[in-house]
């Protein structure tokens, strides 16, 4: 076979991959729950299969960004702090490196291919009839208070009283579910910009009214700052267009939606039992309430205990046993942490499953004042390739933000839409003058 028709062939898998990502992700979780776990890996196999391809069709040849090299350097750091310093072992380096690096892959290969409007407009319809379809999903899930068309083994695993109303969708996790959210609002405002994609504003506002029932205060403020920032960089006009109606819309949706579940006569038994209220005539708003929550004592308190206060002053104190090198990967709250439990947790008294939920400290503990430096030269370098285009200078920024709140390139549906958006085809309107 000819390298033009692997080439031929590589193109068409990758699109056929990005619009296949695009659409299992969101419900990969749904679907292992009713299958099998092993069905999380097939993105990775295609994955690893269209890469492939790529090297083959560029004769193996690669070319390296400085990103590229420190994100490898992190990565090389992290296997001597991993395997010599601390014998962690390599499952647990080879988890993790599976879990951040996986979509980075798909960042590279997209560096190095070209595809054409036709394709984009194609992947945007799959972002906006999905996430549509998520919002209406979810909408039952808040109405039915999680009795209808959602696993019941999920309803019976939320711990705290207050989730339960909050939406978690087919992602298990109402958190991913805004982030997911988030970045379908980016991705699609900016091609709509860009390949003069037209948008239906049923897509808008039913994400705008389900990133609201997610409760997600991360997600929200930072969709606060992108619509603010872009008034002073993208048209006005369309800001207004765009964005003002449609949030008293999407503000509408969510109070009726809100209000259906008050009066949904199946409101299950041990849901009552569990939340310990009474049906009445007040629709409850999770968003507002977790946004008033965050000056109760009692809220700060549980923090401190297992919350995000705890990560951070807990991992500090690791930090500094382990300054310079780190602890290794799979010590400290990342995705191989919660499949082998770290010998360690014993000693520094975590339970078992804790999860970071912080980048920035995960990355601390574990790589120490060398991995982390080196770590924030790759982030510095990521902003400095897309510095010409002001929106993806702002993706960068607020994914930047949302790393105080998750492990952001875990986060598989979010990892994969950030590295998407900045390979979006460019546009002189959003460059950078100067």
């Amino acid at each position: 076979m000819s390298l033009k028709n692997i080439s031929l062939i590589y193109e068409k898998l990758l699109s056929f991959l990005l619009i296949f990502l695009v659409i299992f992700i969101p419900y990969r979780e749904v679907i292992s729950t009713f299958t099998s776990p092993k069905v999380k890996l097939i993105p990775d196999i295609m994955i690893l299969i269209t890469f492939a391809l790529y090297m083959i069709k560029s004769r193996f040849r690669i070319k390296l960004n400085l990103t590229d090299i420190f994100y490898a350097g992190f990565l090389i750091l992290a296997f001597i702090s991993t395997i010599f310093i601390n014998n962690v072992g390599i499952k647990s380096y080879l988890i993790e490196t599976r879990s951040i690096f996986i979509y980075y892959i798909v960042y590279f290969m997209l560096r190095h291919t070209n595809l054409d409007n036709r394709f984009y407009r194609i992947f945007s319809k799959g972002i906006i009839y999905n996430a549509i379809i998520l919002s209406f999903l979810s909408f039952i899930e808040k109405i039915t208070s999680k009795t209808l068309l959602f696993p019941s083994a999920w309803t019976k695993s939320i711990v705290y009283a207050d989730n339960y109303l909050r939406v978690y969708g087919m992602f298990n996790n109402p958190n991913t579910f805004g982030a997911y959210l988030l970045f379908s609002i980016i991705i699609i405002f900016y091609l709509q910009r860009v390949i003069s994609l037209k948008v239906n504003k049923i897509f808008y506002v039913f994400t705008l009214a389900t990133l609201a029932l997610t409760a997600s205060r991360s997600s929200m403020i930072a969709l606060g700052f992108f619509i603010l920032v872009c008034f002073f960089i993208v048209d006005k006009m369309l800001m207004v267009r765009t964005f003002a109606a449609t949030i008293i819309m999407a503000a509408a949706v969510m109070f009726i939606v809100n209000t259906l579940s008050v009066y949904y006569p199946k409101f299950a038994d041990n849901i009552n039992e569990k939340i310990n209220m009474q049906i009445n005539t007040k629709p409850k708003s999770s968003a507002v309430d977790r946004f008033t929550e965050l000056s109760n004592p009692e809220i700060i308190s549980k923090s401190k205990t297992d919350g995000r206060i705890f990560s951070v002053t807990k991992g500090i104190a690791i930090f500094k046993e382990n300054p310079i090198l780190g602890t290794g990967f799979g010590t400290y709250g990342d995705a191989a942490s919660l499949i082998i439990s770290p010998e360690q947790y014993g000693k520094y008294e975590i339970a078992e499953g804790f999860y970071a939920d912080n980048e920035y400290i995960k990355v601390l503990v574990e790589t120490g004042i060398v991995g982390t430096l080196v770590y924030i030269l790759f982030l510095l370098s990521i902003i400095m390739n897309h510095r010409q285009n002001k929106l993806k200078v702002l993706s960068c920024l607020i994914l930047g933000f949302l790393g105080m709140f998750y492990n952001i390139f875990e986060v598989q549906i979010l990892s994969f839409l950030f590295w998407v958006m900045l390979t979006l085809p460019e546009s002189k309107e959003f460059a950078i003058k100067g």
